[in-house]
């Protein structure tokens, strides 16, 4: 059994519904590296935290003062950063995927093309999708030689907790993925890879598109993407908030590019969009390029 009071401290760190990973110090089955201590609070009962080692099958629980998690976030949150630490255990044949995994790259339109060239795949420590982040990709989504690795998320696939959690190589990144890196294009912003993925792939090479990571409008971000022709900022729009983020972006976006930008505020959501809705978006905004 694991002695629980050792983990005090990182117990009080887990939220409800969510699982941290911890190095399990004095593992019994030999050091611990990859963080195989998963410590968990489930929704359903917040005064505990349930611990469960991949590396020695050892369990614990603690009971701590569940008043304290009494009504707390009952929203699990949309994002979690977290420690940088590559998945050791990824699985990127397709055919061994489980099938929540499938049905959600299915439900993204994501071919498998697309998922192998951008190097998309499944972690089955986290039953997560790993999703890499590079700064530099084709219109395939496919990494050039140079591009940098600047972190990673791993979507949830089913169950409570955070949606996406982030890692990032060094606490100064401000993520984002460039499709078509070339001068003067004109280009999208868009929240989400599933979303660059598929824009990029009607689009081709003659169109950019920047991936965001989120609807935060960062300076670093429009700077590093403003050898642009025409900036369109396309987010889910799938709230007031989320379109007046569209609004923000565009107009500071105009301001470091020196070029016009606009948002789109009509259509929602452009991984979900067919063919000829988003080539219908690219006539409505080409004006006369």
């Amino acid at each position: 059994m694991i002695d629980m009071k050792l983990w005090e401290h990182e117990c009080s760190m887990v939220k409800r519904g969510q699982t941290l990973r911890f190095n399990h110090g004095d593992c019994p089955a030999g050091q611990d590296t990859r963080r195989r201590l998963y410590l968990t609070r489930p929704a359903s009962s917040a005064g505990i935290v349930v611990a469960y080692c991949h590396n020695c099958q050892d369990k614990g629980i603690l009971t701590d003062d569940s008043d304290k998690f009494k009504d707390f976030d009952k929203r699990p949150l949309m994002n979690e950063r977290v420690p940088f630490s590559q998945p050791s255990t990824l699985v990127h044949d397709l055919a061994n995927w489980p099938t929540m995994a499938t049905q959600w790259r299915m439900s993204k339109g994501l071919t498998k093309a697309q998922v192998k060239a951008a190097h998309i795949a499944y972690d089955p420590d986290t039953h997560r999708v790993y999703l890499p982040i590079y700064d530099r990709v084709d219109e395939n989504g496919a990494p050039y030689t140079e591009t940098e690795l600047t972190g990673f998320q791993l979507r949830r696939l089913e169950g409570t907790g955070a949606k996406y959690l982030n890692a990032y190589v060094d606490n100064e990144v401000k993520p984002y993925t460039r499709f078509n890196p070339n001068d003067k294009l004109m280009c999208f912003l868009v929240e989400d890879m599933a979303s660059g993925l598929r824009l990029a792939d009607v689009y081709g090479p003659n169109v950019g598109v920047v991936v965001n990571y989120g609807i935060k409008c960062t300076p670093e971000v429009l700077y590093a993407n403003s050898n642009i022709h025409r900036g369109i900022v396309w987010l889910d729009n799938d709230s007031e908030h989320v379109i007046d983020q569209a609004a923000m972006i565009a107009r500071t976006w105009g301001l470091i590019s020196g070029v016009q930008c606009y948002e789109e505020e009509l259509v929602a959501d452009p991984k979900n969009c067919t063919t000829t809705q988003i080539n219908d978006i690219l006539k409505d905004w080409s004006g006369d390029l």
